[in-house]
């Protein structure tokens, strides 16, 4: 069943029932690591019927040989790498949130990539990095 049928019969049967459909919400949570990120992802994913609290520390923890480990610095690998953990983080959080699950995606702060733009920038290199990743709608 595609995503647009599924919804159509969601809310023609609250309809049906006297009840209004509620769709979906989404919310990003992000911050230094340590700051308390997944203590609320957590209670705020639990504060739905259906909800969902996606880690993005998860998907890198999945890199099991050659990870490039999370520091206030990182190199052009270690960003290759948050990159693409952020991306999947999304794609998995987008996938969770056309199912009708209100979805609480967590990660780190993107002030480190940024901290990583800002030198590139000042020092002439061209940045290669991908642009942020677009979460509802993808």
């Amino acid at each position: 069943m595609s995503f647009v049928g599924s919804r159509a019969v969601k809310v023609e049967s609250s309809a049906a029932q006297g009840e209004r459909y509620e769709p979906p919400v989404g919310f990003v949570i992000t911050g230094v690591m340590a700051a308390g990120k997944s203590t609320v992802a957590e209670v705020l994913a639990k504060s739905f019927a259906r909800g969902v609290h996606v880690r993005g520390d998860v998907f890198r923890k999945m890199i099991v040989s050659g990870r490039d480990p999370i520091a206030p610095t990182l190199g052009d690998e270690a960003l290759r790498q948050l990159d693409l953990r952020q991306h999947l983080a999304v794609s998995v959080a987008n996938d969770y949130w056309r199912d009708d699950f209100n979805v609480v995606l967590q990660d780190i702060s993107e002030a480190m990539q940024d901290k990583r733009r800002k030198k590139d920038a000042d020092q002439n290199v061209e940045a290669k990095r991908k642009p942020a990743h677009a979460l509802y709608p993808p």
